[in-house]
């Protein structure tokens, strides 16, 4: 379905979107409206299943229809939204669009054959990106002015230019690849059948193909016989498959002993190592697997000499976009849009064999990440994680033209080494399901954490001999150095704790010193430490 340009200024390619919001400043806004105080809400843990789905090949091809429909509302309601502020300084909300559907299916047929609530989660998808990036912009304000408590979350700091920027952009909109999810919440019910007989479950929503999925006990679906309405459904086209996710409520997270913990656990991330998991002294190393790293590089050159081929045929171009990049697009130079069939559809079948491959490596990652975390909750009462600034680690390196950087090359192969770890993911899965096991989880800082003797407790730089060497300056304390890096997050974490929950006093942390040390500092807790 192709969208028409707008032919006036705030006009909308849509029925409906664009034509209220001159109106609203000077009216003051909806009238009417009481306002009433927030209802007390009672907050309980959610979780998420996600199954494979079965489809035809029609519901394939319906599917993709849909998918294709949704973008373009999205882009629709991203365009109104953009035009109020720029033409009345009018900040337009979900209620208001979601107003402006009737008018919308009552006017394209297509909108109207599926169900409300698909194009209402579109909406919503629209509003979440427009509230990180407000929360963005406010925390932006209170780092400046210099009333921010704590760390921040939502902002970066900017090397290049030195100064802090918003972490959440303002949202975009969606090409064909990166729309790829139909959300429907709560409110739309009887979607969900199960046939316990057959063990299959189907999922019917109006307007989209049925989807089948397998079901089998772990699922929390059947109720006295009944099956259960999730709280959300979530479709997802992937580059392998087409996936359902369900969020069920869980009930309420249980209590936090009181108590302090009898075995905890430090966790130390670590590159050639993900991950250096420690308890009472014996380490663990999580290994990354990696899967036919050989046909990732066959395809990676593949794709290089298609674009290669298509530049010099002048089929295809580099475009510079808003934001500075390029991007390859298959256009002529003249700015005719007259791609090749033939070399389109190999580049276009190459990137798609590339993306298989990528998410065949990824689900193998994530079923080894959710195998680690969940022994590690089950067999401790306390986790311990170093946080370290993974934004600020993989910087890049290159400069600009006025000052160029040194070692690029080195510190983009360290980056890639940094991110394909996965440090992020993996600390989030400890974070909720040491919640639903109600035990402490704890994000420990990671400054001075290699540097830091775990025997004598004094911070030398000169101690790090190597990259996986520890050798104290100080005592003569000889480990290995991600050994000693762990031991000194499950110290730093107990005493983050504080009394009350087992752990030592909180006590500040040594300061960093020369190369040669300081004569030993008596550590205040030498059972936490491990190295006794």
């Amino acid at each position: 379905m192709a969208r028409r340009r707008p032919e006036t200024p705030g006009e909308s390619a849509f029925p409906g979107f664009g034509k209220v919001f001159y109106n609203r400043r000077a009216s003051g806004g909806y009238r009417g409206r009481r306002w009433r105080p927030p209802r007390e809400i009672l907050v309980s843990l959610t979780t998420t299943y996600r199954v494979k789905a079965y489809l035809s090949k029609c519901g394939h091809l319906l599917l993709d229809q849909r998918l294709e429909e949704q973008r373009q509302l999205y882009n629709a309601a991203l365009e109104e939204r953009l035009t109020a502020w720029r033409m009345a300084r009018t900040s337009l909300g979900r209620t208001h669009q979601s107003k402006e559907l009737t008018a919308i299916r009552a006017a394209m047929p297509e909108y109207g054959e599926t169900h409300r609530r698909i194009s209402v989660g579109t909406l919503d998808r629209l509003d979440r990106a427009y509230q990180r990036y407000t929360q963005s912009l406010a925390e932006l304000g209170r780092v400046r002015s210099g009333s921010m408590e704590g760390p921040p979350r939502l902002v970066r700091w900017d090397a290049k230019d030195r100064q802090w920027r918003p972490l959440c952009g303002q949202p975009r909109f969606k090409s064909g690849e990166r729309f790829r999810t139909l959300e429907c919440h709560a409110g739309a019910e009887r979607f969900l059948r199960i046939s316990q007989s057959a063990r299959k479950g189907y999922l019917r929503v109006k307007g989209l193909p049925r989807l089948e999925f397998r079901w089998d006990e772990r699922l929390p679906m059947i109720v006295h016989g009944t099956p259960t309405q999730p709280l959300y459904v979530k479709i997802t086209r992937t580059a392998r498959r087409v996936t359902i996710s369900m969020s069920y409520a869980i009930g309420e997270a249980p209590e936090k002993p009181a108590t302090g913990p009898v075995n905890p656990v430090g966790l130390h991330p670590g590159v050639t190592q993900r991950m250096t998991v420690t308890s009472d002294g014996s380490p663990i190393l999580l290994e990354r697997r990696r899967r036919d790293l050989a046909t990732k590089a066959r395809l990676q050159r593949k794709q290089d000499r298609q674009r290669r081929k298509a530049i010099r045929s002048g089929i295809a171009t580099w475009e510079r976009t808003a934001t500075g990049r390029y991007r390859f697009v298959w256009r002529r130079i003249d700015g005719s849009d007259a791609g090749s069939a033939r070399y389109g559809q190999g580049y276009r079948k190459t990137r798609r064999q590339a993306a298989r491959l990528d998410q065949a490596e990824q689900e193998t990652n994530i079923g080894l990440l959710h195998e680690v975390s969940s022994q590690l909750v089950r067999e401790h009462d306390a986790i311990f994680i170093e946080a370290p600034g993974i934004r600020d680690m993989t910087r890049s390196a290159a400069g600009d033209l006025e000052s160029p950087g040194e070692g690029v090359n080195r510190q983009r192969q360290l980056n890639r080494s940094v991110l394909e770890q996965t440090w992020g993911r993996f600390a989030e899965m400890l974070e909720y399901k040491a919640e639903r096991a109600g035990i402490p989880f704890v994000r420990v800082p990671s400054p001075y954490m290699s540097q830091t003797c775990g025997q004598c407790g004094v911070v030398d730089p000169a101690s790090r001999r190597s990259r996986d060497h520890f050798h104290c300056v100080s005592c003569g304390f000889d480990v290995d150095a991600e050994d000693n890096a762990a031991h000194n997050v499950l110290a730093q974490g107990l005493t983050m704790l504080g009394p009350g929950a087992g752990g030592t006093p909180p006590r500040r942390r040594p300061p960093r010193l020369p190369t040669g040390g300081v004569p030993p500092v008596a550590a205040e807790n030498p059972v936490a430490t491990g190295f006794t």
